[in-house]
Protein backbone atom coordinates (compact mmCIF):
# COMPACT_ATOMS: atom_id res chain seq x y z
CA UNK A 1 0.00 0.00 0.00
CA UNK A 2 2.62 2.70 -1.04
CA UNK A 3 0.04 5.31 -1.23
CA UNK A 4 -1.37 4.73 2.33
CA UNK A 5 0.28 5.78 5.44
CA UNK A 6 -1.13 4.67 9.14
CA UNK A 7 -1.10 6.45 12.17
CA UNK A 8 -2.72 7.47 15.90
CA UNK A 9 -5.40 10.16 15.43
CA UNK A 10 -5.21 12.86 17.38
CA UNK A 11 -8.05 15.29 18.73
CA UNK A 12 -8.37 17.26 15.29
CA UNK A 13 -8.53 14.01 13.47
CA UNK A 14 -11.17 12.31 15.23
CA UNK A 15 -13.10 15.21 14.36
CA UNK A 16 -11.83 15.23 10.88
CA UNK A 17 -12.99 11.66 10.37
CA UNK A 18 -16.75 12.90 10.09
CA UNK A 19 -16.69 13.45 6.82
CA UNK A 20 -15.60 9.85 6.46
CA UNK A 21 -18.65 8.54 8.54
CA UNK A 22 -20.51 10.76 6.42
CA UNK A 23 -19.50 9.46 3.20
CA UNK A 24 -19.20 5.99 4.41
CA UNK A 25 -22.86 5.90 5.96
CA UNK A 26 -24.73 8.44 4.41
CA UNK A 27 -25.96 10.03 7.62
CA UNK A 28 -24.52 13.33 9.46
CA UNK A 29 -22.20 12.92 12.27
CA UNK A 30 -21.30 16.46 14.76
CA UNK A 31 -17.76 16.42 15.72
CA UNK A 32 -18.63 17.17 19.33
CA UNK A 33 -20.52 13.42 19.16
CA UNK A 34 -17.05 11.75 18.38
CA UNK A 35 -15.11 14.39 20.80
CA UNK A 36 -17.53 13.11 23.28
CA UNK A 37 -17.22 9.24 22.33
CA UNK A 38 -13.14 9.46 21.88
CA UNK A 39 -11.76 12.47 24.05
CA UNK A 40 -13.94 12.80 26.90
CA UNK A 41 -14.48 8.70 28.04
CA UNK A 42 -13.01 9.00 31.93
CA UNK A 43 -10.97 6.22 31.44
CA UNK A 44 -9.17 8.26 28.24
CA UNK A 45 -6.21 9.78 29.39
CA UNK A 46 -4.45 11.36 26.68
CA UNK A 47 -4.42 8.12 24.04
CA UNK A 48 -7.97 7.80 22.30
CA UNK A 49 -7.41 4.45 20.73
CA UNK A 50 -8.37 5.72 17.20
CA UNK A 51 -6.67 4.51 14.37
CA UNK A 52 -6.86 6.11 10.63
CA UNK A 53 -5.33 5.35 7.14
CA UNK A 54 -4.54 8.30 5.09
CA UNK A 55 -4.15 8.12 1.25
CA UNK A 56 -1.17 10.43 -0.48
CA UNK A 57 -2.90 13.65 0.00
CA UNK A 58 -3.67 12.92 3.84
CA UNK A 59 -7.21 12.32 3.66
CA UNK A 60 -8.66 9.88 6.08
CA UNK A 61 -9.97 7.04 4.15
CA UNK A 62 -9.95 4.72 6.64
CA UNK A 63 -10.96 4.68 10.51
CA UNK A 64 -11.44 2.17 13.75
CA UNK A 65 -11.50 2.88 16.84
CA UNK A 66 -11.62 1.21 20.83
CA UNK A 67 -13.36 2.72 23.64
CA UNK A 68 -12.37 1.72 26.88
CA UNK A 69 -14.31 0.37 29.71
CA UNK A 70 -14.40 -1.28 33.03
CA UNK A 71 -15.84 -4.32 33.92
CA UNK A 72 -15.37 -7.01 36.72
CA UNK A 73 -15.84 -10.67 37.03
CA UNK A 74 -15.69 -12.26 41.00
CA UNK A 75 -14.74 -8.73 42.16
CA UNK A 76 -11.93 -8.66 40.19
CA UNK A 77 -11.59 -5.80 37.23
CA UNK A 78 -11.26 -6.09 34.26
CA UNK A 79 -9.81 -3.53 31.64
CA UNK A 80 -12.03 -3.69 28.25
CA UNK A 81 -12.46 -1.93 25.17
CA UNK A 82 -15.73 -1.70 22.65
CA UNK A 83 -14.79 -1.84 18.70
CA UNK A 84 -16.24 1.29 17.52
CA UNK A 85 -16.42 3.32 14.52
CA UNK A 86 -15.09 1.52 12.33
CA UNK A 87 -15.43 2.57 8.29
CA UNK A 88 -13.19 2.10 5.00
CA UNK A 89 -14.02 4.32 2.03
CA UNK A 90 -14.91 2.16 -1.10
CA UNK A 91 -12.77 0.67 -2.68
CA UNK A 92 -9.94 0.55 0.17
CA UNK A 93 -11.53 -2.30 2.59
CA UNK A 94 -8.20 -4.63 2.07
CA UNK A 95 -6.63 -1.86 4.88
CA UNK A 96 -9.47 -2.41 7.44
CA UNK A 97 -7.37 -5.64 9.05
CA UNK A 98 -4.18 -3.42 9.32
CA UNK A 99 -6.48 -0.78 10.98
CA UNK A 100 -7.55 -3.00 13.68
CA UNK A 101 -4.10 -4.88 14.23
CA UNK A 102 -2.60 -2.25 14.94
CA UNK A 103 -4.96 -1.02 17.72
CA UNK A 104 -5.45 -4.18 19.25
CA UNK A 105 -1.84 -4.20 19.29
CA UNK A 106 -1.69 -1.06 21.29
CA UNK A 107 -4.27 -2.34 23.72
CA UNK A 108 -2.61 -5.14 24.77
CA UNK A 109 1.00 -3.44 25.28
CA UNK A 110 -1.42 -0.87 27.43
CA UNK A 111 -2.54 -4.10 29.75
CA UNK A 112 -5.91 -4.49 28.16
CA UNK A 113 -7.29 -7.90 28.95
CA UNK A 114 -10.43 -8.08 26.72
CA UNK A 115 -11.85 -6.54 23.34
CA UNK A 116 -15.28 -6.52 21.77
CA UNK A 117 -17.39 -5.71 19.10
CA UNK A 118 -21.13 -5.90 18.22
CA UNK A 119 -19.71 -6.52 14.41
CA UNK A 120 -21.88 -6.08 11.41
CA UNK A 121 -21.96 -8.25 8.24
CA UNK A 122 -19.03 -6.27 7.03
CA UNK A 123 -16.65 -6.60 9.96
CA UNK A 124 -17.69 -9.64 11.04
CA UNK A 125 -15.71 -12.41 8.81
CA UNK A 126 -12.56 -9.76 9.60
CA UNK A 127 -13.06 -10.27 13.02
CA UNK A 128 -13.73 -14.09 13.20
CA UNK A 129 -10.11 -14.62 10.63
CA UNK A 130 -8.31 -13.02 13.78
CA UNK A 131 -9.98 -15.14 16.15
CA UNK A 132 -12.20 -13.15 17.52
CA UNK A 133 -15.27 -15.82 19.02
CA UNK A 134 -18.81 -15.42 18.64
CA UNK A 135 -20.64 -14.76 22.07
CA UNK A 136 -24.45 -15.72 22.30
CA UNK A 137 -26.77 -12.16 21.41
CA UNK A 138 -30.25 -12.07 21.50
CA UNK A 139 -32.04 -8.51 20.62
CA UNK A 140 -35.55 -9.07 22.31
CA UNK A 141 -38.90 -6.65 22.24
CA UNK A 142 -41.88 -6.94 24.06
CA UNK A 143 -44.98 -5.31 22.96
CA UNK A 144 -46.58 -4.53 26.61
CA UNK A 145 -50.13 -4.83 25.94
CA UNK A 146 -49.18 -8.92 25.54
CA UNK A 147 -46.90 -9.17 28.63
CA UNK A 148 -47.01 -12.24 30.58
CA UNK A 149 -47.77 -12.48 34.24
CA UNK A 150 -44.92 -14.65 35.32
CA UNK A 151 -43.33 -14.59 38.56
CA UNK A 152 -39.58 -14.95 37.93
CA UNK A 153 -37.76 -17.20 40.54
CA UNK A 154 -34.27 -16.65 39.31
CA UNK A 155 -31.84 -14.87 41.52
CA UNK A 156 -30.26 -11.99 39.79
CA UNK A 157 -26.78 -13.61 40.73
CA UNK A 158 -27.25 -16.59 38.48
CA UNK A 159 -28.68 -14.27 35.70
CA UNK A 160 -25.34 -12.13 36.12
CA UNK A 161 -23.08 -14.52 36.72
CA UNK A 162 -19.92 -13.31 33.72
CA UNK A 163 -18.14 -10.57 32.72
CA UNK A 164 -20.00 -7.61 33.22
CA UNK A 165 -19.67 -3.78 33.21
CA UNK A 166 -18.41 -2.02 36.06
CA UNK A 167 -20.77 1.04 35.97
CA UNK A 168 -18.92 3.15 38.03
CA UNK A 169 -20.53 7.02 38.40
CA UNK A 170 -17.71 9.02 36.05
CA UNK A 171 -18.69 5.99 33.15
CA UNK A 172 -22.16 6.28 33.65
CA UNK A 173 -22.11 10.45 34.46
CA UNK A 174 -20.24 10.55 30.83
CA UNK A 175 -22.07 7.46 28.55
CA UNK A 176 -25.84 8.40 29.71
CA UNK A 177 -25.97 11.97 31.30
CA UNK A 178 -23.22 13.80 29.60
CA UNK A 179 -24.44 12.62 26.45
CA UNK A 180 -24.41 15.75 23.78
CA UNK A 181 -27.17 13.86 21.23
CA UNK A 182 -29.62 11.37 22.99
CA UNK A 183 -31.84 11.99 26.09
CA UNK A 184 -31.41 9.22 29.29
CA UNK A 185 -33.92 8.88 31.94
CA UNK A 186 -33.43 6.79 35.03
CA UNK A 187 -36.71 4.85 36.16
CA UNK A 188 -37.37 5.85 40.09
CA UNK A 189 -38.50 2.36 41.17
CA UNK A 190 -36.86 1.15 43.98
CA UNK A 191 -37.87 -2.48 43.17
CA UNK A 192 -35.88 -2.42 39.82
CA UNK A 193 -33.48 0.68 38.61
CA UNK A 194 -33.20 0.98 35.38
CA UNK A 195 -31.74 3.80 32.07
CA UNK A 196 -33.71 4.42 29.15
CA UNK A 197 -34.13 6.35 25.73
CA UNK A 198 -37.15 6.43 23.79
CA UNK A 199 -36.46 4.85 20.01
CA UNK A 200 -38.66 6.27 17.98
CA UNK A 201 -42.00 7.27 18.96
CA UNK A 202 -43.29 4.44 20.96
CA UNK A 203 -40.45 2.03 21.79
CA UNK A 204 -38.16 1.95 25.17
CA UNK A 205 -34.74 1.24 24.71
CA UNK A 206 -33.46 0.03 28.16
CA UNK A 207 -29.94 0.86 28.47
CA UNK A 208 -29.54 -1.23 31.73
CA UNK A 209 -30.71 -2.67 34.32
CA UNK A 210 -29.09 -2.36 37.98
CA UNK A 211 -29.72 -6.34 39.48
CA UNK A 212 -30.38 -5.69 43.42
CA UNK A 213 -29.58 -9.23 45.35
CA UNK A 214 -32.30 -11.53 45.67
CA UNK A 215 -34.95 -13.06 42.65
CA UNK A 216 -35.48 -11.12 39.74
CA UNK A 217 -39.00 -10.02 38.65
CA UNK A 218 -39.51 -7.36 35.44
CA UNK A 219 -42.48 -6.52 36.88
CA UNK A 220 -41.42 -3.17 37.66
CA UNK A 221 -39.80 -2.23 34.66
CA UNK A 222 -43.21 -2.82 32.90
CA UNK A 223 -45.17 -1.11 35.47
CA UNK A 224 -42.84 1.63 34.98
CA UNK A 225 -43.16 1.92 31.38
CA UNK A 226 -46.69 1.54 31.41
CA UNK A 227 -46.94 5.20 32.84
CA UNK A 228 -45.06 6.47 29.91
CA UNK A 229 -47.03 8.18 27.55
CA UNK A 230 -47.09 6.16 23.96
CA UNK A 231 -44.51 4.12 24.91
CA UNK A 232 -45.92 0.22 23.38
CA UNK A 233 -42.54 -1.87 23.07
CA UNK A 234 -39.59 -2.49 25.11
CA UNK A 235 -35.94 -3.04 23.62
CA UNK A 236 -33.30 -5.11 25.39
CA UNK A 237 -30.07 -7.08 24.65
CA UNK A 238 -29.50 -10.09 26.31
CA UNK A 239 -25.79 -11.60 26.30
CA UNK A 240 -26.74 -14.72 28.18
CA UNK A 241 -29.54 -17.85 27.16
CA UNK A 242 -30.58 -17.65 30.75
CA UNK A 243 -31.76 -14.21 30.65
CA UNK A 244 -33.47 -14.50 26.98
CA UNK A 245 -34.98 -17.73 28.47
CA UNK A 246 -36.82 -15.49 31.10
CA UNK A 247 -37.32 -11.99 28.96
CA UNK A 248 -38.97 -14.44 26.51
CA UNK A 249 -41.14 -16.46 29.48
CA UNK A 250 -42.66 -12.90 29.85
CA UNK A 251 -43.53 -12.54 26.31
CA UNK A 252 -40.43 -10.81 24.84
CA UNK A 253 -39.52 -11.66 21.02
CA UNK A 254 -36.08 -12.03 19.57
CA UNK A 255 -36.05 -9.33 16.65
CA UNK A 256 -33.71 -9.80 13.02
CA UNK A 257 -30.53 -7.97 14.08
CA UNK A 258 -28.03 -7.34 11.80
CA UNK A 259 -24.90 -7.33 14.68
CA UNK A 260 -22.98 -10.06 15.77
CA UNK A 261 -21.30 -9.99 19.34
CA UNK A 262 -17.89 -11.21 18.98
CA UNK A 263 -14.94 -10.82 21.53
CA UNK A 264 -11.06 -11.90 22.35
CA UNK A 265 -9.88 -12.52 24.91
CA UNK A 266 -6.02 -10.39 25.01
CA UNK A 267 -4.26 -11.59 28.27
CA UNK A 268 -3.75 -14.62 29.38
CA UNK A 269 -4.62 -13.76 33.39
CA UNK A 270 -8.66 -13.49 31.82
CA UNK A 271 -9.39 -17.35 31.25
CA UNK A 272 -13.82 -16.50 31.29
CA UNK A 273 -15.22 -15.52 28.07
CA UNK A 274 -18.58 -15.66 29.54
CA UNK A 275 -20.39 -11.92 28.85
CA UNK A 276 -23.23 -10.68 30.86
CA UNK A 277 -23.25 -7.21 28.77
CA UNK A 278 -26.69 -4.75 28.02
CA UNK A 279 -27.32 -1.96 25.49
CA UNK A 280 -25.15 0.13 27.42
CA UNK A 281 -21.98 -1.95 26.53
CA UNK A 282 -22.48 -1.44 22.85
CA UNK A 283 -20.97 0.89 20.09
CA UNK A 284 -24.54 1.57 18.89
CA UNK A 285 -24.87 5.52 20.52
Amino acid sequence: MPDISFKFANKEEIAESAKLFQTVFKRFVASKELEWLYVQNPLVDKFYYNRIALNSEKEIIGHTAFIPVHYVFKGKLIRGAISAGSMVLSGYGGIFPKLLMDLERRLISDGFELSIAFSNENSFPFFKRYQYQESFFDYLQLKIDQAKEIDQDIPCKDLTNGIINRMGDQFLKWRIFDHPINDYFTSDNVDLKFIFKRHMENEIDVMCLFFKEGKFSLAPLIEYVLGIEQAEKINLYSTSPLFSEVLMRAGFQKIACRNKLVYKILSPSLKNGRLFLQMIDSDVF
